[in-house]
């Protein structure tokens, strides 16, 4: 539909049976279906619902596999309603990632967050089989330059990046919320390591917030003195 309509002038509604009678009488279209959604006055015809370009999710390692299919949804849905919905009932999450990235950089989508926020994106649709996510299981890249899910020193999941790679050592990952003094060395098969956004929902690259966290996160030394004490 062309922005800027509105309900009652420029388009009316009627109920899908009701547009079958007429269709049959008198011929037209094409169908435009939109749904009810709540609203702040009760139930509201959502106009402009979400359009959602999705891929499903490989249940076995949690690779996209399949085509892009558009899903309309209604756009005050939290992503958490739609994932439901697409799944037709299931325990499902929605991944995201900027439209136009090649990259494997899937994100868990924020809770808070609703199907309108998500223009500019692609999704993935994840169902939970047997109990178990696939997407749990899958495993990081590697690479120099990837996007991975690390867990700290401290046993915090943070969101970082493989700034390099050592037959020897592993690899290193420099973490999104704290300066480069904090990298720390991997072994590729660590369990400590996650593909990206498997464990972390949040995180941002902002070097402000870095170099805040950085005076607060405990010397590596000092902490290498007290196990040594204890």
């Amino acid at each position: 539909l062309r922005a800027g309509l509105e309900l009652g002038k420029d388009v009316a509604a009627v109920p899908a049976a009701c547009w079958q009678l007429l269709e049959g009488w008198y011929g037209g279209g094409p169908t435009f279906s939109r749904t009810l959604a709540d609203g702040r006055d009760g139930l509201e015809l959502d106009l402009y619902p979400a359009a959602l370009r999705v891929r499903r999710c490989d249940p076995d390692d949690g690779r996209p596999i399949g085509p892009v299919l558009i899903e309309r949804v209604a756009g005050d849905d939290r992503v958490t309603d739609a994932a439901i919905k697409l799944s037709a009932g299931a325990a499902a999450r929605l991944w995201t990632k900027k439209r136009g990235d090649d990259r494997d950089v899937w994100r868990l989508a924020d809770r808070k967050l609703r199907c309108k926020d998500l223009a500019g994106h692609d999704c993935l649709l994840e169902t939970q089989h047997d109990g178990r996510w696939p997407r749990d299981s899958a495993k990081p890249s590697t690479a120099v330059g990837a996007r991975v899910d690390a867990r700290d020193y401290r046993g915090n999941w943070c969101a970082g990046t493989v700034v390099a790679a050592d037959a020897e050592r592993g690899v290193k990952i420099r973490f999104d919320k704290f300066a480069p003094k904090w990298d720390e060395w991997y072994a590729p098969t660590s369990p400590r390591l996650a593909a990206h956004g498997a464990k972390t929902t949040t995180g941002s690259r902002s070097t402000s917030r870095g170099d805040e966290q950085q005076e607060r996160r405990p010397s590596l030394a000092k902490r290498a003195s007290s196990v040594a004490a204890t």
